[in-house]
């Protein structure tokens, strides 16, 4: 792992912000600057080694951003060779840095002189998620969404995002949403934010989607993020309930109308009774009415 500190150096009383991390293939060894692509912006040169059947040096150029952030490792490798330091320099005056490395196996001093060509990485992909929330009984609930990167940027990527109905309701069950965010170069991700309406309305749960289009600077991945709206209205059951008849008299069945959680307001419900294999007694009307 390379540990970069940002990429304005200190911030002027002798401190300096959190490292920036770059992960290397294998276990670096030496690290030197330069501009390898002449875009004047300094790039970094790291060594670094593994071991399979014999040695395999690796030496791994991170073109610079200009933010403190570096690309994906570009690497040359060389078999047979353990790096253990690095240089850089215009060795042959082109005016493009190569590489100078010291190989500790052939006891020798590698040149890799710069061929000048850098070919542009492809842009990352953005991509949004999926949410679920809770709606609650009144008032909101934000489903916040993130929207993400597969690699960080040189240039800031731009994305439209809107909301579409599933079977959740705009209006009704979630608030219509539009707009542009944007992810600053160098960064992986940002998130966006749906409000979700609370209701007392038992029903099943509901979604909606979020769809990316016209990315700037990126193209789509997982375009479509799906915010499903979970329902809290408790379930209300009845259990059975067995009784033995008797010969005489009456004796009295005593049902349990139960509800799935505790609720913050009263809860109503009808009852009627229906005949299955056993009949209800009707009673007759009295006289004169």
């Amino acid at each position: 792992m390379l540990l970069l500190g940002n990429g304005t150096a200190g911030v002027g009383d002798g401190t300096f912000q959190s490292a920036r991390n770059t992960a290397l293939d294998f276990y670096p060894t030496s690290l030197a600057v330069g501009d390898f692509n002449a875009d004047g912006k300094l790039d970094l040169v790291a060594t670094s080694n593994v071991y399979y059947s014999g040695y395999e040096g690796h030496v791994n150029v991170l073109l610079g951003r200009g933010n403190g952030t570096f690309g994906t490792p570009r690497t040359s490798t060389v078999d047979g060779s353990y790096f253990n330091s690095v240089a850089s320099g215009d060795f042959n005056g082109d005016g493009y840095s190569d590489v100078a490395a010291t190989d500790v196996i052939a006891n020798t001093v590698s040149v890799f002189v710069n061929d000048q060509y850098w070919p542009p990485t492809p842009p990352p992909s953005v991509s949004i998620n999926d949410v679920t929330v809770t709606e609650g009984n009144t008032g909101s609930v934000n489903a916040t969404f993130t929207v993400t990167l597969s690699a960080a940027a040189d240039d800031d990527v731009t994305v439209h995002y809107a909301t579409a109905d599933i079977n959740a309701t705009a209006g009704s069950d979630y608030t219509a949403t539009s707009g542009d965010v944007t992810i600053p170069a160098g960064q992986l991700s940002t998130t966006l934010t749906v409000v979700v309406t609370g209701d007392r309305t038992a029903e099943a749960n509901e979604t909606f989607g979020v769809n990316l289009s016209a990315p700037v600077h990126a193209t789509l991945g997982d375009a479509s993020g799906i915010g499903t709206i979970v329902d809290d209205e408790p379930l209300i059951s009845i259990n059975d309930v067995t009784v033995t008849e008797g010969n005489t008299g009456s004796v009295s069945a005593t049902f349990t109308v139960t509800l799935s959680a505790v609720y913050d307001a009263p809860v109503t419900v009808h009852y009627t009774t229906a005949n299955g294999s056993a009949t209800a007694e009707i009673t007759p009307p009295r006289p004169g009415t």
